[in-house]
């Protein structure tokens, strides 16, 4: 470091003997030169924002409404912004997590252990579908339909409020099967600014906290005109969202990275279709000789008290597409509007970067395919496969398990199912996946997946549940399949209907074996 580096302030403190201060000044300035390049003012980084606070109520407040609101514009009115949406929801949902209850009413492996819990839980499980057409609060959808909008929400909004009610008087009057009901709050109702009822409460983009830092309560705002101000227990609350930095106590939307490039593509859209509009209305381009006047155009006329002249001397008119226009005296040129070749290229380049910023990829965003070949279909689908697997996931953890246990509570509560023994198995289940999305080539991955299943690094449950079912079920319904068909003298899933210890005996009791016959014998054995 030498006395070029320093400013003139620094070289004035130096004078009086601030010579730490000074060191500690200049060796800031000169590292973040050196090494945080990204931090450095200039034409390409001075319109960047700058976070100098918390990541929960001044960046929310000052930001994270505006993205949401903005992302919310864009799927309404843009039609990748919906398609990204659609295709996360569809993916990651489908028709709905469906839950298999797995409570343990009798603890044990026996089979009249197993068969006593299965004929309960498929009680529970017909009270689970009973219930799940009236779970909304106003009773116009199901938890299948409510499932798909918190998702959406959750990629729109950033996040999602779910208040649990208890309709206690449409449950004794026999309009529901449980009091258990949820309902939407939009994340605008949340009251942003109001003073803690409790004290030593804080109350944050409107949730309250108190001194640990727990939540405690929401303070929404209700009623047509949002007047009145409601204060929800944070028990009663299921407040979902991704976490994207440490301490966030509000969602931010998931359209935030993407937001300038959809706004991007709109215009670029909207140019292109003014370009081509206006090159088409071009009929014909006059080259006038030196002095000759130019010819009045037939079409439009100049609006009534208008001037019918620029001040060059030009006659003012409006072209019509496909009018039949004497030029008059001159060069007449034919115009064969030129269309551009970059527009398509353009559009790639853009809806690629707002699938990675979604996560999805290019193809499902955009339903084009015909760039693709076989490797590069699996490949894309295979990584848009494992973020779906991070978002079926935080589905699972943030709503349907959560919902799970408090419609537990609320059967076992009412008397609707028996009280199970061992309390450690009451919210017990299995959560269904979406089915996924087959491959480019179904014969190929079938006849990988027996292989994987037959070498043992694959089992039954991991192929049924990678297309979206539960493997048990499965199983039970190939054997109730192959019970009714062997009925009607008929053979259906052979290769799950057992192994012949004949034909294991047969081999064994072979005096003239081979290796290879050996080998059948132990894998029919294993």
């Amino acid at each position: 470091m030498t006395a070029a580096d320093l400013t003139k302030f620094e070289r004035m403190l130096l004078r009086f003997g601030f010579v730490d201060t000074v060191h500690r000044r200049a060796s800031a300035r000169m590292n973040f030169r050196r090494f945080l390049e990204s931090a450095v003012d200039n034409r390409l980084t001075g319109g960047w924002g700058k976070i100098a606070t918390s990541s929960n109520h001044d960046i929310f407040a000052a930001d994270g409404r505006k993205s949401a609101n903005r992302a919310r514009w864009l799927v309404a009115n843009d039609a990748y912004a919906r398609a990204a949406v659609n295709a996360m929801t569809d993916a990651t949902i489908g028709t709905g997590i469906t839950v298999a209850p797995k409570i343990a009413y009798r603890v044990g492996t026996d089979a009249a252990s197993t068969t006593a819990n299965q004929s309960k839980n498929a009680a529970v499980a017909d009270l689970r579908d009973r219930w799940n057409d009236e779970a909304s609060a106003d009773g116009s959808v199901g938890f299948d339909e409510m499932s798909s909008v918190w998702f959406s929400e959750i990629v729109t909004e950033g996040e999602v409020f779910l208040h649990r009610r208890q309709l206690v008087d449409d449950f004794r009057r026999g309009r529901r099967v449980l009091p258990l009901a949820y309902e939407f709050i939009q994340p605008s109702q949340l009251a942003e600014y109001r003073s803690a009822p409790t004290p030593g409460n804080e109350v944050i983009s409107g949730i309250e906290f108190d001194p640990t830092g727990r939540r405690v309560a929401y303070h929404v705002e209700t009623g047509i005109a949002r007047t009145k101000v409601e204060r929800i227990a944070a028990d009663d609350m299921i407040h979902s969202f991704r976490l994207d930095m440490p301490g966030m106590h509000r969602g931010i939307t998931w359209f935030a990275p993407v937001i300038p490039d959809l706004s991007y593509l709109r215009e670029v859209k909207e140019y292109a279709l003014v370009s081509r509009k206006v090159q088409q209305a071009i009929a014909l381009v006059i080259s006038r000789k030196p002095g000759a006047k130019a010819p009045s155009l037939i079409g439009n006329a100049v609006a009534s008290g208008a001037d019918s002249a620029n001040a060059a001397g030009d006659v003012l008119g409006f072209l019509e597409p496909g009018a039949i226009h004497n030029a008059g005296e001159g060069e007449v040129h034919s115009h064969n509007p030129s269309q551009s070749n970059d527009l398509d290229a353009l559009t790639r380049l853009v809806l690629r970067s707002i699938a990675i910023g979604i996560g999805i990829s290019y193809e499902r965003l955009s339903g084009d395919y015909e760039r693709t070949n076989f490797a590069g279909g699996r490949l894309s689908d295979q990584n848009t496969r494992r973020r779906l697997d991070w978002t079926h996931s935080f589905s699972v953890n943030r709503l349907a398990r959560p919902v799970h246990r408090e419609f537990i509570d609320a059967a076992i509560a009412t008397g609707a199912i028996e009280q199970p023994p061992a309390t450690a198995y009451n919210y017990a289940a299995t959560f269904s996946r979406p089915r996924a999305i087959g491959g480019v080539n179904p014969l190929q991955d079938t006849r990988a997946a027996i292989m994987a299943i037959d070498n043992g690094i694959s089992t039954i449950k991991e192929q049924v549940e990678s297309k979206g079912g539960n493997w048990r079920e499965y199983l039970e319904q190939v054997r109730e399949e192959v019970d009714f068909a062997s009925a009607l003298d008929l053979t259906v899933h052979p290769k799950l209907q057992g192994i012949d210890p004949d034909a294991v005996a047969g081999i064994i009791a072979d005096d003239t074996i081979d290796e290879q016959r050996a080998d059948e014998a132990l894998r029919l054995i294993s």
